[in-house]
């Protein structure tokens, strides 16, 4: 379980407190693209993800990837380290990291 999982969930309520609901709709919409990079979502991606309540993952829907980034500009370094470690934990659970997923995380990377 990342920090971020950890952050959503609440048991890291300060900093779960200072991310608005764009930052976390955003978050859900980086994890929707990365979750389908490799063209095929499976079980264990959805699994890791943040206990986040199924309106923000179905909200995040109206969102588009500029759209998320720019919500995120506004974190610190660290969150922004911790979305992409997220990121990145998510790309392994299906056991490789295809071209696609490398390439989200470093346009994610570069975005932030």
């Amino acid at each position: 379980m990342g920090l971020l999982t950890r952050i959503f969930s609440g048991n890291d309520q300060d900093l779960f407190n200072n991310l608005t609901d764009q930052q976390k709709l955003a978050f859900c919409k980086l994890a929707s693209i990365m979750a389908k990079a490799d063209g095929k979502v499976i079980k264990t991606e959805m699994d890791g993800l943040p206990n986040i309540p199924m309106s923000f993952m179905a909200n995040s829907a109206k969102l588009n990837y500029d759209d998320s980034i720019l919500a995120l500009k506004e974190l610190s370094t660290e969150q922004k380290g911790i979305i992409h470690e997220e990121l990145k934990d998510m790309s392994r659970d299906d056991g490789q990291v295809t071209i696609e997923e490398k390439d989200f995380l470093t346009k994610v990377k570069t975005g932030l």
